[in-house]
């Protein structure tokens, strides 16, 4: 019987010691457009729209460090969307999703991301989704990436807030002029 005791005693202990164990947590994130000004400046009230949702993971010691595994999947979402954001023309004509945008080590970092052309999808989202405002000449729009879910999770950051949508652009990603 007492040699049952330590090994109980030892694994308790090793349950116990945040620096044996490994867990992770994660966090949900998308783009968000807020339209900001139609045709040259007509008055819009604030509107909208959602887009290329997935979730991203981070990894800490333990459960007991749960909001530290949270705090690394927001930063990965972030960081994510931001090189996508900075690399949307893509490279010599090609546009696909940044290294940033796939998982990392331990499968941290973003678990579902979809999107492959950011440029596309922005226009596609503000000029022809449904939701999407009419316009005749232009719409311009603030991009934000937003993460959200459990204790620290939540953050937003501005990738831009002065995109410009015009018609020829809607047309390309619609097939149809967008004032219609």
């Amino acid at each position: 019987m007492f040699r049952k005791i330590p090994i109980a005693l030892l694994c308790l202990t090793a349950i116990a010691d945040p620096a044996v164990a490994d867990t992770s947590r994660g966090c949900n994130a998308r783009y968000d457009i807020v339209f900001v000004q139609i045709d040259g400046g007509k008055p819009i009230s604030e509107k909208r729209l959602s887009f290329g949702q997935f979730t991203s993971r981070g990894r800490c010691r333990s459960w007991a460090y749960a909001n530290d595994c949270r705090r690394e999947a927001r930063s990965l979402a972030h960081s994510c969307m931001q090189a996508h954001w900075d690399g949307r023309w893509g490279i010599e004509g090609v546009r696909q999703k940044p290294g940033e945008c796939f998982r990392q080590r331990a499968n941290a970092g973003p678990q579902d991301y979809r999107l492959e052309d950011l440029k596309t999808e922005i226009e596609r989202t503000a000029s022809v989704s449904a939701g999407a405002p009419s316009f005749d000449d232009e719409v311009i729009v603030r991009l934000e990436g937003r993460t959200w879910g459990d204790k620290r999770c939540d953050g937003t950051t501005v990738l831009t807030t002065s995109y410009t949508i015009t018609q020829e652009m809607c047309a390309a990603v619609g097939g149809k002029a967008c004032g219609e």
